[in-house]
């Protein structure tokens, strides 16, 4: 299925650059996820650019029964602690997959209050600083900058997930 899916992308962005008249300079990127196609697309015109995402935001779903960018977000350089599920290099730079509904599921800390009743991803990022040797709320809110951006400052989360809660972090395959 994937290499159908390819074979549609690429005449969508041949109809999108022949129909603007502009030469096609296109380069992307997808992956398929949760029965989501995730694409990131790299132009310098904006009206073939939009075109080709209108196109394949109506056309993979009636062509292969997938959603279209549906509930994920893709960081370059950076990652978000709360929604951040697994890294994915986009055009050979850094970058993380973000997931939202309908994808909650995914993350690693879905639960929104633990039975204390507090809020899990502000609990989540305290343990972390504790790991990083921050100590006391007051500290936390005050002195930690968090991860650095980055590849470094993603390993560094990976290992310090696994220091809190003794387990590695859910590994998410991408096809």
């Amino acid at each position: 299925m994937r290499n159908k899916i390819d074979s549609y992308i690429k005449k969508v962005i041949t109809d999108a650059c022949v129909s603007e008249n502009k030469p096609n300079d296109v380069t992307y990127q997808f992956g398929i996820l949760e029965g989501t196609v995730i694409f990131v697309i790299n132009t310098r015109y904006i009206r073939v650019k939009r075109k080709i995402q209108y196109r394949l935001q109506n056309g993979i779903p009636k062509n292969f029964d997938l959603k279209f960018n549906e509930g994920f977000d893709i960081v370059i350089g950076a990652f978000d602690l709360n929604f951040a599920i697994a890294r994915w290099d986009v055009f050979e730079h850094f970058a993380t997959i973000s997931a939202f509904w309908p994808h909650n599921h995914l993350r690693p800390l879905y639960t929104n209050f633990d039975t204390s009743g507090e809020w899990v991803p502000a609990k989540h990022i305290e343990e972390l600083a504790k790991v990083n040797g921050v100590m006391s709320k007051e500290e936390f809110h005050e002195n930690w900058t968090g991860y650095e951006d980055g590849i470094r400052g993603w390993n560094k989360y990976l290992e310090d997930y696994k220091k809190v809660y003794g387990y590695d972090m859910p590994k998410i395959y991408i096809s």
